[in-house]
């Protein structure tokens, strides 16, 4: 399980249950553990718990889905003000359907990309 959070950089509960075939209540314990160990670290993106193998953004970055969008959002901001760059439709250019729950994910990563999270117990909570 350690190995699949290194390839994916950042995953949650629900993508190790489905990738292991195991209940999300398994899945949950079995991040805990890892967690715990002091090998994955958990960051708090709104209502959504990511368990990386180092800081938010690295993991996020090799992530199958939002590394794509974290390095157009690199390109895109490259020398211009944030609020030049249209989320939805950069979505879309990356292959993200521009729905709700994609948006609030985007908007914190941006936040994430620009900003620094903040360290609650064993919890990084990405405001």
């Amino acid at each position: 399980m350690f190995e699949f959070v290194r390839q994916c950089g950042c995953v949650r509960v629900s993508d190790v249950a489905k990738a292991f075939k195991i209940s999300k209540t398994s899945a949950a314990r079995h991040l805990r553990k890892l967690r715990d160990m002091g090998l994955v670290r958990a960051y708090a993106l709104g209502p959504v718990m990511y368990y990386c193998d180092g800081g938010f953004i690295e993991g996020m970055s090799r992530h199958p889905l939002w590394g794509r969008f974290i390095e157009a959002v690199r390109q895109k901001a490259d020398g211009r003000p944030l609020a030049s760059i249209r989320l939805s439709k950069l979505l879309k250019t990356v292959g993200i359907e521009p729905i709700a729950a994609n948006l609030t994910t985007a908007i914190q990563l941006l936040r994430q990309m620009f900003s620094r999270c903040e360290k609650r117990g064993k919890v990084q909570v990405c405001q």
